[in-house]
């Protein structure tokens, strides 16, 4: 749990997120903000907290960091949950019982259900977003393309990618969690015949893709990225995010002779899009 000033939440919960933690959830306090974010574990959480006294120590001075026990954040986000727009996608959280609405409205929108869970993020956080943009953007220009989604969380860059046109898409991650919630997202979204689910180790996979999309922490993409520049096709696309804006020049070096074709931020945040 961390008590910050007001004005400080956004960075502060933007630092957070660095370290992958389940969800976030802000509430207000007088005229500060309380962030409670959650963690897999206790030394996940210490982890986190002892990496955010380092990175805030300069940007947001005297922030307080308190371990709680309290569960209550897990669901906390639903009744606050907002739909987000991303070009002509629409994303809209859902509840693990809720109706699926997957049509193409009149102005063109692409409609994605994802139910984000305990775990995941629905497409709110600030890559997701950069990411998705990156997804509509590549396969538009590509005719049946294959894709990677390495990663895979709630599903939604998958579901996105099958929704757009994608001829198929492989969604891997080592979370059980993420590969159950992919694979309720992808049923949910009509799109189960397209989205192959596993949880394979990328370093365990075979084949290229049209596009590969890895939103993963810094260090995590510097650790796979000999893995991840040899599953992208000779002509193909890698679009890498989850990276703050100054690690991304970093995370690009460390794959090799690659050319940045596009880099987009918000908040802080940035997705770059790479060809060879």
């Amino acid at each position: 749990m961390v008590r910050v000033a007001a004005g400080d939440a956004d960075l502060v919960s933007g630092l957070l997120w660095v370290d992958e933690p389940q969800g976030i959830e802000e509430r207000t306090d007088g005229d500060d903000v309380v962030l409670v974010a959650g963690f897999a574990s206790h030394d996940d959480a210490a982890v986190a907290a002892t990496r955010l006294a380092e990175l805030a120590s300069d940007a947001a001075p005297g922030i307080e960091v308190v371990a709680a026990d309290d569960e209550s954040w897990r669901d906390a986000w639903r009744p606050h949950a907002k739909p987000v727009r991303v070009g002509r996608l629409l994303v809209v959280p859902v509840g693990p019982d809720d109706a699926a609405p997957v049509v193409e409205d009149g102005d063109g929108t692409t409609v994605l259900a994802i139910d984000a869970g305990r775990a995941f993020t629905a497409g709110s956080h600030p890559t997701t977003r950069l990411v998705l943009a990156e997804v509509e953007r590549t396969l538009g220009g590509l005719d049946a393309p294959t894709v990677l989604d390495v990663g895979c969380g709630s599903g939604v860059l998958a579901i996105a990618a099958a929704r757009l046109g994608a001829a198929t898409v492989t969604a891997i991650d080592i979370d059980p969690a993420a590969l159950d919630a992919t694979v309720a997202n992808a049923d949910r979204n009509g799109v189960a015949d397209v989205v192959d689910v596993r949880p394979t180790p990328l370093a365990d996979l075979s084949g290229q893709y049209d596009l590969v999309v890895a939103n993963l922490l810094h260090s995590t993409i510097i650790e796979l990225a000999p893995a991840l520049a040899a599953r992208v096709a000779p002509e193909g696309r890698l679009v890498l995010s989850g990276l703050l804006s100054h690690q991304w020049v970093d995370a690009v070096f460390h794959l090799g002779r690659w050319y940045a074709e596009a880099v987009t931020t918000e908040d802080g945040w940035v997705a770059v899009r790479l060809s060879r």
